[in-house]
């Protein structure tokens, strides 16, 4: 599952030892700054750019970086854990209370929905499962035309489990990009 976590900023920023860099420090690195005046000055159009201009230039800024020398505990600092959908929040909050109910009951009420454009939304992901008119309908996101290749999968898999085809194609209840897996 896909996360995004925040931090809180001025706690990290005023820990003894930080320092922060506009650009990545892997290769060539960038010069390492600290201090709320020098952070200020931070070229933050570039760094949260997601526009196409001058793409090499503004790709080096999305690489910031803080950095701290020593061991930083997650739990001190983190002020939520982003997810994209409600979908994902509720598979990592599944994961985390199986895997480890500890960490679980730390940070359930931290995991959050983002709102919509924190993620670029790229790629295949669900961005919807109900139970459905005696089934489960599988809403996919609308980023590619991936229907076709995920009805032949699924169909081949449920056929291995199952020994017959039980999977129906269609636009489940009107929806575009749905699967809907059906009984027999």
């Amino acid at each position: 599952v896909p996360v995004f976590f925040l931090f809180d900023l001025e706690k990290i920023l005023s820990k003894n030892g930080v320092k922060f860099s506009e650009r990545g420090q892997a290769g060539n690195g960038s010069e390492l700054f600290e201090g709320e005046e020098a952070f200020s000055k931070l070229n933050f159009d570039n760094i949260y750019s997601v526009g196409g201009q001058n793409i090499e230039e503004v790709k080096s800024y999305r690489h910031a970086e803080i950095n701290y020398p020593g061991k930083i505990e997650i739990a001190e600092y983190i002020s939520f854990i982003l997810c994209r959908n409600e979908i994902e929040k509720t598979s990592l909050l599944n994961m985390l209370r199986k895997t480890n109910p500890k960490q679980f009951a730390l940070y359930r009420n931290l995991i959050k929905v983002c709102k919509q454009d924190m993620f670029l939304k790229n790629g295949l992901f669900i961005t919807d499962c109900r139970y459905y008119n005696g089934g489960i309908v599988i809403k996919f996101a609308d980023t590619y035309c991936v229907l076709d290749i995920l009805v032949f999968l699924f169909s081949k898999l449920l056929m291995v489990c199952f020994e017959t085809p039980i999977l129906s194609a269609n636009t489940a209840a009107g929806q575009p990009n749905s699967l809907r897996i059906a009984g027999r």
